[in-house]
């Protein structure tokens, strides 16, 4: 206890009064002191668990706003904060909590569903930014419904940032050339969904990001990019990507050229549609040499997206609907040839398989030493980077 820096959490006198007043009511004069030191004691063991993790809740006392003031009028709470959730957008307010020397933080999750409550202006932004200190434990950060501006770059610049998630933002901000580089040399983690961004600002991101082993990209809006152009957005981390997962809804197969991602040897794990890698297949192409000259050759899970069930009545009531010749022929030269095409395969997965009525008896796969299922299109498959990189089945 006599190694906690600050001064010292309130005792007796931070209870309601009701309860004050039946604990005094009990007890003798002698009695208060070891009363309020072990109301102290107990303070000092239930604070750490306390605060670990703080919420903040928009339109309360308890806003960030709130938090700031309890971090000012508290300044011991601040080494005890490991998380924090902040429930709204107040532009000011979350910088001045990221000014606070909060040595053990390691993750914050800012999410809002309206507008920006209280917003600032550049000029303000780029003074509190100036204040901000640097977190040297912090590893995961997320943000959601929000447009970022050049300003708020400041809340990537943590060297030792591992983990960053950004849902449902507007990410155009990041392209202009007065954001510097992000220090991403750690980050091995990296999720973008339904995002608005364009090739400028998803290379901003990228780009330094030499260590990252998985990318998730979920796309709801037009291509940031050409497919090509998007494997070369990769470049950076080639060696070191083990996990990508890219969900483009509506997508339809482009007229340039598609992905080709055979150079990315440590890939172990792919969720991709199809139409990405090979094009406009049919019944009647050559899947295998698509499949040579397009996917990561050491797969060891690949999932297609977006194989959708041909649009034709089924033969029996409630049976669903079959798949396309050419996404039979795909899903069977995935397996028949896999010791040649994908040698290190052990599942394969399609999605829309609440809606098909394949038989997948039909497929040989154990045969072939692997695995093959169906998946829901919400279905999100995440297995060990140690199983990944091991050669067990």
């Amino acid at each position: 206890m006599d190694g906690l820096l600050g001064p010292q959490p309130p005792g007796l006198l931070n209870i309601p009064p009701e309860l004050v007043s039946i604990i005094l009511s009990n007890l003798e004069i002698r009695e208060l002191k070891p009363l309020m030191e072990t109301c102290q004691a107990l303070s000092w063991l239930t604070a750490p668990a306390f605060y670990e993790k703080i919420y903040t809740r928009e339109g309360s006392p308890h806003d960030t706003a709130g938090l700031v003031g309890l971090l000012t009028r508290r300044p011991y709470i601040r080494s005890l904060v490991h998380y924090l959730v902040i429930d709204e957008l107040d532009e000011t307010a979350v910088r001045q909590l990221l000014a606070f020397d909060l040595p053990n933080l390691r993750s914050i999750l800012v999410q809002h569903e309206k507008a920006i409550s209280k917003p600032a202006n550049a000029e303000t932004k780029r003074r509190l930014n100036a204040l901000i200190t640097h977190k040297p434990r912090i590893y995961n950060y997320r943000r959601t419904y929000y447009r970022l501006s050049a300003e708020d770059a400041i809340f990537f610049h943590n060297p030792s940032l591992t983990r960053v998630r950004l849902s449902y933002l507007d990410l155009e901000g990041l392209k202009d050339p007065s954001v510097g580089p992000f220090p991403f040399g750690n980050l091995t983690e990296l999720h973008v969904e339904a995002c608005k961004l364009s090739r400028a600002a998803l290379d901003r991101i990228l780009a330094p990001a030499t260590s990252l082993r998985k990318f998730h990209f979920m796309h709801q809006f037009g291509l940031p990019c050409a497919p090509d152009e998007f494997v070369s957005l990769l470049g950076p981390s080639r060696d070191t990507l083990r996990v990508l997962k890219l969900h483009w809804s509506r997508f339809r197969a482009p007229e340039t050229a598609c992905m080709r991602l055979v150079d990315f040897t440590a890939i172990k794990q792919l969720v991709v549609d199809p139409l990405l890698l090979l094009g406009s297949y049919t019944a009647e192409s050559d899947v295998a040499a698509l499949v040579r000259d397009g996917m990561p050759p050491n797969l060891k899970v690949l999932s297609l997206d977006n194989v959708q069930p041909w649009d034709r009545p089924p033969l029996r009531p409630g049976w669903g609907y079959a798949l396309s010749p050419a996404n039979k022929k795909l899903i069977r030269t995935l397996v028949e040839e896999k010791e040649y095409l994908l040698p290190r395969l052990r599942l394969l997965t399609y999605y829309y398989g609440d809606q098909c009525a394949e038989d997948l008896a039909s497929y040989p796969y154990e045969a072939h030493g692997m695995g093959l299922t169906t998946s829901d299109a919400d279905e999100d498959l995440n297995f060990s980077m140690d199983w990944l990189d091991s050669d067990e089945e």
